[in-house]
């Protein structure tokens, strides 16, 4: 089959987003011998296009088996070629199922909307508010609940009402 390779160098994000919209390719190939995790392959991810990058920084944490190809460092061009070769003769049911993954991928680990609400929910729990008081987590984020939805203040409250009447109760007996 015919296999057409190009170089856009340097392109911004609308472009991108618009190239990858409008004539997705096959394939992102990135065989870099120095990485992070690289930020063009989860914009690859993202489009739903497959990768093949070689296992440096960050790389295998992109890409698996159900998105796309991991290349050893010092890889030889018939180990790229295999995989090329291999990509080529997927059926356009698996390839079309490999691309969905590639989306499904990015969207579970790197979407930001996602990651964000993630972090809030992580570093901040959701409100909870006194079922006696209204006093909630928002201004006392270290209050406690008890199952009932009572918090720790009532309940410190009650404990201090019982004593004062037991207290009053015996006249002038000392509690401890």
């Amino acid at each position: 089959s015919h296999v057409t390779c190009t170089f856009h160098g340097f392109i911004d994000n609308d472009k991108l987003n618009e190239l990858y919209t409008s004539n997705p390719p096959d394939l992102f190939i990135n065989t870099s011998i120095y990485e992070g995790i690289p930020i063009s392959m989860m914009e690859a991810l993202k489009a739903g296009i497959p990768c093949i990058g070689t296992n440096v920084g960050g790389v295998a944490e992109l890409i698996n088996p159900e998105t796309g190809f991991l290349l050893p460092v010092d890889f030889k061009n018939e180990e790229l070629l295999d995989i090329l070769q291999r990509f080529a003769s997927l059926t356009s049911e698996e390839r079309k199922k490999l691309r969905t993954t590639c989306f499904e991928f990015w969207n579970a680990r790197y979407n930001g909307l996602t990651n964000y609400h993630q972090l809030i929910g992580t570093i901040m729990p959701p409100v909870q508010t006194c079922s006696r008081c209204l006093y909630d987590n928002t201004d006392y984020p270290q209050l406690a609940f008890d199952e009932e939805g009572v918090c720790e203040i009532c309940h410190i409250y009650d404990a201090l009402q019982s004593r004062t009447v037991f207290k009053n109760e015996l006249g002038a007996r000392k509690l401890d």
